[in-house]
This record gives C-alpha cells, structure tokens and sequence, in this order.
C-alpha cells in the first residue's frame, strides 16, 4: 500500500471497515492513503482548538464509542445548545463515530492535495468528514457515482473558494453530528470573501468555471443548514441568483447538458434548491423560468430515469417547477397580512391548469425502475431494497405534488379526501424507507408537505419520529421543520403563513 510522510498509523486495509471506504480511482482496495484517526474530538474553534492533534496517530480501535461523552463535550465548551435540534430529545448518536474513523484520501488526489490541508491536519479532518460522510447526506442514494463525493472535492481542490466552502460546510456538518457548538469563528474565517469573489467574478470578463458555480450553488446549499453563516442580510435566494447569472455567462442552459457531466450535475443541484424552494412558501421567486425548463426534455433517455441526487425523476422535476409556479402566483392572492382568505376561488384559468397539472402528476408517478443517470456505460448494482426505496420517493414527491395543487392552486380544505388520499400515500411510501439509510434523506420535503395537511395524531407521530431520526444526520434544516410542523399541529395555523424563506426539503 502506498503511503505518504504525513501517515503514522500502520492499518492495512483489509481491516479497514467498509462502511468507512471512500470511492477509489482503480479496482485497487490499496489504492489511498491513510493519514491518520478521526475520533470525533470537539472542535474547540480558533484560536483555542489545537489544529495540529486533531488527527491521531494510534491504531484504530474498532467497536469503540466515541472518546468524549455528549454530555462531557458540552460541559467543555459551557453552551447550552448541545444535542441534537436544541432541544430534540436525546437518541443514540448517528453512528458515524460510534467506531474510529480512518482518514483516508484516494491516492489520485495525493499529488494535488491542498497545502491548505496538507498544513494544518484540522483542514484535512473537515476534507475527509465531507467526503466520507457529508457528500452521502446530501443525496438519497449512496451511487458510486455520487458527484458530491466524487467530482466536487476534485474541483475545490483547484478553487480555493470551492475549497474553502466545502471545509465550512463540513465543519459545521460534524458539529451538528456530534452535538457540538458549530466552530463559527472558523466558518467565519473559511467564508470571508467567497461571496464578493463570486459577483467579482460574474462583474468582470473572466471565464466562469464548473468551480465557480458550484461555489455559488453550494453557498446557498450552506446557508440553508446554517442560515447564521453569513448573516441575515445574505439570503440563499441570492446565492441561487449569482449562480443563474454564472450560467447565462457562460453561454446558458443549453450549454450544460447531459453529455458534460460535471456542469449537468451542477444544473440538477441548481434546479433542485430552486424548484423545492418555490414549493416551500411564496416568499421565493423562483430563479428559473418556463423558458428555461423545456431544455430539460430535450435529452428524452433521461426522463423516467430517477436521479440519484433527488431521488425522482427529471420529468417530475419538471411538472413539480410549474406546480410551484402556479401555487405561488395563487398564493399571492388568497394570502393577505398572513391571513388565508377563506373568500378565494381560483379563476378558469388556473382551475384548467392545475387539472392538466395534476394528470400530468398522476400518469407519470409510476415508473419502470431506472438509476445513476450520471452512470456511462453498464448501469452499477441497486439493490432490491435501494430500488424499493428510490421508487418510493419518487412516488412521494409525485404525491407531494398533488397536495399543493389541491390546496394551494385548487383550494380546497385539508380535510378533503383528495388531499387526505395523498397523506395517506407518502406515510406508505414512508414505511418503504429504511430506517438510518440514505434514501431517508432524500423524503423531507413530502414528510413535511404530509404533515401539514393531517390532523390525526397517529400520521403525526410517525412524522415527527422519521424527521427526529433524520435530524440526527447534521441537517439542521430539518429542525426548523419539525418546529414548523410542531407548530402547526399545535396552534391550527396554515403552514403558509409561518414561512419565511424557509427551504423545506
């Protein structure tokens, strides 16, 4: 096994756990590098943390709990804003670090590893905590061709930005993990700048890369778990809307289609934040337009395929934008002074849309099961399980769909039987997901759209158990949700009227 000075620890990788192993560039189990023990030390934050220990040197002892016991970790740093959602009841810990965690980075990457990393051993922990873990929460199938763990360290290792970004997301990522206070001044020192860079950028005449953009992309993907990372007065809106103007310089959205994967997956990203941000209230204006969706069906082999990254298809992504559309443009007119107005009808028009809408929805929610779609050549193993579980959220977000048309395009009351139908579906499909795997990930926004809309305690209780569980991952976004839904189920109060830029998936 190849090895590099930095690397003290003599695991051979054999014992090395699987559930640890990161993507290799080659058939080759040998083929990283092994750099050191991440035991889920506490980040003490700059200047206090000691950077340089953060790594250990010692045989890994497998089975182990975690060195520092939750409540001892928040003793040390005297906040009372440890455990998980801040006040989330305590469960068992995600079990990431309930055994020592290699520290290991693909052999590829060695000759172009940061000095950034290569410096100072807490910038390398942060690298492989996104790699290894934050990039398989990001998406509902852990794909080998997962591009979040795969393409977008590769860039940021070029982009310091990137870089930069990616190393904040992760710190914050691990704390949340971990039940730590979030490392802010660190976070604070890895973003300064990154913004101002970005609209330099587009400002100037300077080449916009598949970097750039996806620092823009991911900009918006950090302020929506971590909305205190830049301030109130930096929305993830407009994160979305420096990266839209990135891609109008670089030529538009013809420009990143399926045969360029790296600028498509960026695209997918993009379209995903944007069209589950519309849907998630009307306070977003959404950053794309009809003109730019119908790019979307040109490449028909991709339609019915799921999508990894999102768990549903393309074409639902597509029926889904104009269901946003469509519900937000209503939204404004039957939400006043954040009242509904039990006076709203909606006109012939949107009737007539909402119907065609909801076909579209209905006859496209089942599928022949297809995967990968940023996968060349032979498609890689899915598992019976996995294929169960992608159909399902696919199947949800279909469902999903349907709800907002019904209630906010058509009206109608949550008690009705068309929506309760819907309801009942996504709480089945639920039951398809597997508890603690990635396809959870990928259910938040139909979790959140069924709880809204049901008042028996029963579809409560099995909601706000799956989004606890779910919430343990890192995903700080979730606990706003379940305090939403908390409230809702609580007070009474419409959903609508208590949102305010919040992102629900």
């Amino acid at each position: 096994m190849r090895r590099h000075p930095y690397t003290s620890t003599h695991q051979n990788s054999s014992s090395v756990p699987s559930s640890h192993s990161l993507p290799t560039p080659s058939p080759s189990p040998t083929d990283y590098i092994i750099y050191g023990i991440d035991r889920g030390h506490i980040d003490l934050d700059i200047p206090d943390n000691d950077d340089a220990a953060a790594i250990r040197h010692e045989e890994p002892e497998h089975g182990s709990s975690p060195p520092v016991p939750r409540d001892e970790r928040c003793q040390r740093r005297g906040s009372a804003k440890c455990g998980f959602g801040f006040g989330l009841p305590q469960f068992t810990a995600e079990p990431y670090y309930q055994e020592d965690v290699i520290v290991r980075i693909p052999w590829a990457w060695s000759s172009i590893l940061h000095p950034k990393l290569l410096k100072n051993p807490m910038n390398l922990l942060y690298f492989h905590f996104f790699i290894n873990y934050t990039a398989r929460v990001l998406v509902p199938h852990d794909c080998p061709e997962n591009l979040f763990q795969i393409v977008l360290p590769r860039m940021a290792l070029a982009n310091d930005d990137l870089l930069n970004l990616m190393l904040a997301y992760s710190a914050y990522h691990r704390a949340r993990v971990l039940g730590q206070v979030v490392p802010q001044a660190r976070i604070d020192e890895y973003t300064n700048g990154i913004f101002l860079n970005l609209w330099n950028q587009i400002q100037e005449q300077k080449p916009i890369t598949d970097a750039h953009l996806a620092t823009a992309i991911m900009l918006a993907s950090l302020q929506i778990i971590s909305p205190e990372s830049f301030g109130a007065t930096v929305s993830w809106q407009s994160h979305l809307a420096a990266a839209k103007q990135m891609i109008l310089k670089r030529g538009g959205w013809r420009t990143m289609q399926k045969e360029d994967k790296v600028s498509y997956f960026l695209r997918i990203w993009l379209l995903y934040l944007d069209v589950v941000g519309r849907l998630s209230g009307a306070r977003h204006e959404r950053i794309l337009t009809y003109d730019d969706l119908p790019t979307l069906s040109e490449d028909t082999t991709i339609e019915t395929d799921i999508d990894c990254m999102t768990g549903f298809t393309t074409e639902c992504l597509m029926i889904l934008a104009k269901v946003g559309d469509l519900c937000s443009r209503c939204d404004k007119e039957r939400i006043r002074a954040g009242t509904i107005l039990t006076t709203w009808r909606p006109t012939a028009a949107v009737v007539a849309a909402a119907k065609d809408l909801s076909a579209q929805l209905q006859a496209k929610r089942t599928i022949r099961f297809r995967c990968c779609i940023y996968h060349v050549g032979t498609s890689p193993h899915v598992s019976a399980q996995e294929a169960i579980e992608l159909t399902a959220i696919n199947d949800a977000f279909h469902w999903a769909g349907l709800i907002h048309l019904y209630s906010r395009a058509l009206g109608k009351h949550s008690d009705e039987e068309e929506i309760q139908l819907a309801v009942r579906e996504i709480v089945t499909t639920m039951g398809k997901i597997g508890v603690n795997t990635a396809a959870e990930n990928g259910f938040i926004f139909p979790l959140f759209t069924a709880g809204c809309h049901t008042k028996e305690k029963v579809i409560q209780d099995k909601i706000l158990a799956r989004l606890m569980r779910i919430e343990l991952k890192g995903l700080s976004q979730v606990n706003h949700i379940r305090q939403r839904l908390e409230h809702v189920w609580r007070t009474g109060a419409a959903w609508e009227t208590l949102l305010n830029g919040d992102f629900c998936g």
